[in-house]
């Protein structure tokens, strides 16, 4: 997955985003289409590798994320990293 093309990464994440067990399902699409599109600028090759590691991150978050039971009502959800 770390070889993946940055438009594979990025459908990839917006589809299992869509998925995503949360109120704030459609605000946490639009931060990805932004933080995504900002991203298309970068040149420096060390803030490029940090993005994509942690793109890929997140979309093995959300495929785990994803698979929960919705209308379980015991678990818990912890995001890690941030792009600050």
């Amino acid at each position: 997955m770390d070889k993946l093309p940055v438009a594979r990464l990025y459908r990839d994440i917006l589809k299992l985003a869509a998925r995503f067990p949360s109120i704030n399902r459609v605000q946490m699409i639009e931060e990805i289409k932004v933080e995504f599109h900002a991203g298309k600028t970068l040149t420096d090759p060390a803030e490029i590798t940090r993005r994509r590691q942690l793109a890929v991150q997140s979309v093995k978050q959300l495929q785990d994320y994803t698979k929960l039971d919705s209308s379980s009502t015991d678990w818990d959800v912890y995001l890690r990293g941030n792009l600050q």
